[in-house]
């Protein structure tokens, strides 16, 4: 009954890449010169995207709750990808002037912030 229906954990892994690819593209474009690093609440998800995008990570996704606590030395874009049953605990970020929601991809939200220097 799903013969050819079915769809295997890399190609969800494939397709989840290639959204979040996209969406960094298109800042980007948007944003010339501006560098872009990628956090979320899935290890597994957040590295992958990491790696097919050659971007950075920053690995302490508690830190988007109060983005002048992250260090930066020069203007960066932070892409951040959060599962829906995670959204409470993040609400301090969603919440924040600079975030905007950028995209959904089953079950995960996209949040573009702009983080300066400081």
């Amino acid at each position: 009954r799903n013969y050819k229906k079915e769809e295997y954990s890399w190609q969800y892994d494939n397709r989840f890449q290639q959204y979040a690819s996209s969406i960094i593209n298109n800042e980007k474009r948007m944003n010339p010169g501006k560098k872009i690093i990628v956090t979320g609440t899935s290890y597994n998800m957040n590295h992958r995207v990491v790696i097919n995008s050659h971007v950075p990570p920053l690995t302490d996704v508690q830190k988007i709750n109060s983005l002048s606590t992250i260090n930066t030395k020069t203007p960066v874009i932070l892409l951040a990808m959060i599962q829906k049953d995670s959204l409470a605990a993040y609400q301090p970020f969603t919440i924040q002037k600079n975030v905007k929601t950028v995209g959904n991809f089953e079950g995960f939200t996209f949040y573009t912030a702009y983080v300066t220097p400081h």
